[in-house]
């Protein structure tokens, strides 16, 4: 998501402000992460989290909300259970940095800059 908790702080990597997706520890008290640390798993996986998906946390954020876009305070903030026994899997997609090289349905003659050479997305 594009969205930008302003006067967060990623207490692991400490990116400032977080953006997307915040991460609250609901275990201690003033301890966030932005997404790429809480599933690279940079806290105690016992603790449970709050998944936060709008800026913001104070009543009237939510008032002006609940108000004018009919939405529940379960949509924003939600608590999450601890990830201890969680199964990982592996993505699989075309992600931004990901190494490719061309397949065997390619169609767009040498823009890629020709057979067998990598590309970077």
């Amino acid at each position: 998501t594009g969205i930008k908790h302003d006067g967060t702080m990623c207490d692991t990597c400490r990116q400032q402000p977080i953006i997307g997706i915040r991460w609250k520890c609901a275990e201690c008290t003033n301890y966030d992460l932005c997404t790429v640390c809480y599933h690279g798993d940079k806290h105690h996986l016992r603790h449970r989290f709050y998944r936060i998906t709008t800026p913001g946390n104070s009543f009237w954020t939510f008032f002006i909300i609940l108000t004018f876009v009919g939405s529940s305070f379960n949509n924003f903030r939600v608590l999450l259970e601890s990830r201890r026994k969680s199964k990982k899997i592996t993505a699989r997609g075309i992600f931004a940095g990901a190494r490719v090289v061309r397949g065997v349905d390619w169609q767009w003659e040498d823009q890629d800059g020709g057979n067998g050479r990598r590309g970077k997305v």
